[in-house]
């Protein structure tokens, strides 16, 4: 059982569990009241439920059965029915739904399975993230340490975003966040 603010996640051996990486992306999180959110791959659901605790709706994918089956017991368990599960890779489950701010924990994905290509997983989030996001959406992209910055940042902006690379000095792993938008200036 984890405890992180006054959530308590359950995890499962199966289900990727929330670590310093997930603290980090949280403490980093631009929330609004007002906004509907996307995470894509939500493991055990500590993402979702802090999302939900916080805005007005969130939308959850995962490809796994066991991690939704886990997520929505957290969800439960933390009373935060403004959620929505959907099994799905990145964005497959959704249909023409529009959000204000997507979040996409690669760096936790890069820890459960060694046979992913993070670039390829990055490319394919990139390409379909703007028929996601409202006009003035954001997002916000955890990586794993091991992918070079620069190179992820540059990825990432020629998909036409606007970013800012945000380093963790507290990370184990070196992970880092890219938030980003379609507008002119974050």
């Amino acid at each position: 059982m984890i405890n992180y603010q006054g959530i308590l996640i359950k995890t499962h051996e199966s289900v990727p569990q929330p670590s310093l990486d997930t603290y980090f992306l949280l403490e980093n999180l631009n929330i609004k009241r007002t906004d509907e959110i996307l995470e894509i791959g939500t493991g055990a659901g500590l993402i979702t439920v802090y999302c939900a605790q916080r805005t007005r709706n969130v939308v959850a994918t995962d490809i796994s059965e066991k991690s939704l089956r886990c997520s929505l017991a957290n969800i439960i368990a933390n009373r935060t029915y403004n959620t929505r599960l959907k099994k799905g890779e990145l964005f497959e489950a959704l249909e023409d739904e529009k959000f204000d701010l997507i979040i996409f924990n690669l760096s936790q994905l890069m820890a459960t399975s060694a046979d992913l290509k993070p670039e390829q997983l990055l490319t394919g989030f990139t390409s379909k993230l703007k028929e996601y996001l409202k006009p003035e959406g954001r997002f916000h992209i955890l990586l794993p340490g091991f992918l070079t910055p620069p190179e992820m940042v540059s990825l990432v902006e020629g998909d036409g975003f606007k970013v800012e690379y945000i380093s963790s000095e507290e990370s184990p792993t070196g992970a880092y966040l890219i938030k980003g938008d379609l507008e002119e200036e974050l």
